[in-house]
């Protein structure tokens, strides 16, 4: 998550799963950045950004859309990667509220109560860029197995720093292996997004319960075998001569389904 955003000026290509219900935060947030602890360099922002939509049904591995990232093509990239969790060690945000949420293809008699999102870089955490979200204790996650959680579900909790919080993917691996995160807690972070963007008021839809770490932690789940319930959203950018049509052959070539479509936001 250390990675610093480079200065580009190309046009974005956006992968980002139809339906996915996962998304923890907008990748590549627009206008001035409230938030001085976050470094982002606007001029990553310039340009076009094009949209890659998935039809309903359409699968691709979480692994392709880092494999796509390495191309002559590209200046730059950045990955969001998010799973549907429950905790075996704190107690989500509206868990026992008597509404439910089943994520496809999670564990039997599983409920997702929160959300486990995994970023490669500052350009995806939207929200802590504009203000709405801010850090108020500790730091920001460095490394593999941290992470940073919201003052609501800390003081829910009462979680502290280097307090440990451990996670259960909804979703099992490869043979019903369960797949566990432990993670140690290295930020608390003020939230001032609406609670929830819907109206149907469960944990899993809780943005209190969003918890941030770095991407490798989030695709381990993917070593897991049995994509482990892994939603990717991804901006590639462009360098400069290369074309939309240039990229999206390439993509093609490496094994994007036809389901699949290319095309600027």
């Amino acid at each position: 998550m250390t990675k610093k955003i480079k200065k580009l000026s190309a046009v974005a290509v956006s992968l980002l799963p139809a339906f996915s219900l996962v998304a923890c935060s907008n990748l590549i947030p627009q206008g001035n950045n409230e938030n001085p602890g976050i470094d982002i360099d606007y001029e990553l922002l310039d340009g076009e950004v094009a949209v890659i939509s998935n039809a309903q049904g359409s699968y691709l591995p979480a692994d392709k859309y880092l494999e796509f990232a390495d191309s002559e093509y590209l200046n730059d990239s950045v990955f969001s990667a998010n799973v549907a969790v429950i905790s075996t060690s704190a107690k989500m945000i509206d868990v026992g509220s008597g509404v439910q949420l089943k994520i496809y293809g999670a564990q039997n008699d599983t409920t997702a109560e929160a959300k486990l999102c995994g970023i490669s870089s500052n350009a995806a955490l939207g929200d802590f860029v504009n203000g709405k979200r801010s850090l108020v204790n500790g730091r920001m996650f460095e490394s593999k197995n941290e992470c940073i959680i919201s003052e609501k579900l800390a003081d829910h909790n009462k979680l502290s720093l280097g307090d440990e919080l451990v996670l259960e993917n909804t979703t099992l691996g490869t043979g019903g292996k369960k797949i566990e995160y432990r993670l140690t807690v290295v930020g608390i972070f003020s939230d001032d997004t609406k609670e929830y963007d819907s109206g149907y008021k469960v944990p899993y839809l809780n943005r209190r319960n969003e918890i941030f770490t770095d991407i490798s932690t989030v695709m381990e789940a993917e070593n897991a075998g049995n994509g482990a319930g892994v939603m990717v959203e991804a901006q590639y950018y462009l360098k400069d001569g290369i074309t939309l049509s240039d990229f999206e052959k390439e993509l093609r070539d490496k094994g994007l389904p036809s389901g699949f479509r290319v095309g600027k936001k």
